[in-house]
């Protein structure tokens, strides 16, 4: 846990080393790894999930074949695992990922898991999304912390073409 990591590290070497394995994956040509990705997206590990998801980001359009799999994940039990969909499906375009961000802020529990949220939201947007408009969030929680308000204040901006 991460009250003990180094009881944790001792203790699930083998786990961590087999997501180590899976992020590696995007380091391969793409023809190569695809069926450990599937492998990984079909995982009963969470982490496995989540990790897959990454990794497919990482290979954009050659991994859009993983979309209808992703498209499942939206509804993981793994919070973590639902914003990597989310992720992953609006890398690939034709897929608005505002709605899915706004629903899985509001579910947020925990400043670390807000902040991550935006995170990937302003990732995509500044990123993807050329030119922008505004986004408005709403009332999320941790909206008085600082670091959210950042984000909100910059994601409310708009983005012109660079």
């Amino acid at each position: 846990t991460t009250e003990q990591p180094v009881l944790f590290s001792e203790t699930d070497r083998k786990q961590i080393s087999e997501l180590l394995e899976t992020a590696n994956l995007s380091l391969e040509p793409f023809h190569q790894v695809a069926g450990r990705i599937e492998a990984a997206l079909n995982s009963s590990s969470p982490w496995q999930r989540y990790w897959g998801l990454i990794v497919g980001s990482t290979f954009g359009q050659q991994a859009s074949r993983f979309r209808a799999r992703a498209e499942v994940l939206l509804n993981d039990s793994q919070p973590e695992v639902r914003w990597r969909a989310i992720e992953f499906l609006g890398l690939l375009g034709s897929f608005d990922p505002a709605p899915h961000y706004r629903k899985e802020l509001k579910k947020s529990n925990n400043l670390a898991m807000t902040l991550s949220l935006l995170n990937s939201l302003v990732f995509y947007n500044d990123y993807l999304q050329q030119p922008r408009e505004p986004i408005s969030l709403g009332n999320i929680p941790f909206a008085d912390e600082r670091f959210v308000q950042h984000r909100l204040e910059h994601l409310a901006r708009p983005v012109v073409e660079r």
